[in-house]
């Protein structure tokens, strides 16, 4: 096995481990387990990345290797293959749509971020206290913040996204991509 295989092998690993999967089994975590901590889930995301930028560069550390990406981009064909499932997910699962089928793209990931800096403009989330809550109009979406426990970080809340919320989203991108280009423009 080449290097850049075990490196691509370790990011399977290390991407179930950040949705809560454990990698030798295949099967979700408990909500108790470590990996299911925000903190580690979010470095777990944090290290697959910089092990997709290794990876995307053949196998070769460099530090700018992620500047070197063209702006993200979807063509109208890849955006008829984004399909809400059924059932409500988080705004992770739908990023990590997005960018599985965009990425023979080789652009930047689209982030989560986006959607939900988008959500606020249109007053379907708002924030309270450093927190992405959903809103009336957003409920009304499809959007649910659930409030739910962890013993490692006490109470925090998780937005959820129904089969209406996701199609909203996926039938915005391109608003959620002009309203993040127009906000960057403005810093």
């Amino acid at each position: 096995m080449t290097e850049l295989e075990k490196m691509k092998f370790a990011k399977t690993y290390i991407d179930k481990m950040a949705n809560g999967i454990n990698p030798l089994t295949n099967q979700n975590t408990s909500e108790n387990d470590i990996i299911n901590n925000v903190h580690i889930s979010r470095c777990l995301f944090y290290v697959s990345d910089i092990l997709r930028q290794v990876i995307d560069n053949g196998g070769t550390v460099s530090t700018n290797s992620h500047n070197k990406r063209s702006n993200f981009y979807i063509t109208n064909e890849q955006k008829l293959a984004l399909k809400p499932v059924e059932h409500s997910v988080y705004v992770r699962e739908i990023t990590e749509e997005i960018n599985r089928i965009t990425e023979a793209n080789g652009t930047k990931k689209f982030a989560a971020v986006w959607i939900t800096n988008w959500l606020v403009s249109l007053e379907m989330l708002e924030v309270v206290d450093g927190k992405k809550l959903a809103t009336e109009h957003g409920i009304e979406m499809g959007i649910t913040t659930e409030l739910r426990y962890s013993q490692k970080i006490g109470n925090y809340y998780a937005n959820i996204y129904s089969k209406s919320a996701q199609a909203f989203i996926y039938d915005n991108i391109d608003a959620i991509l002009e309203f993040r280009n127009n906000s960057n423009k403005k810093q």
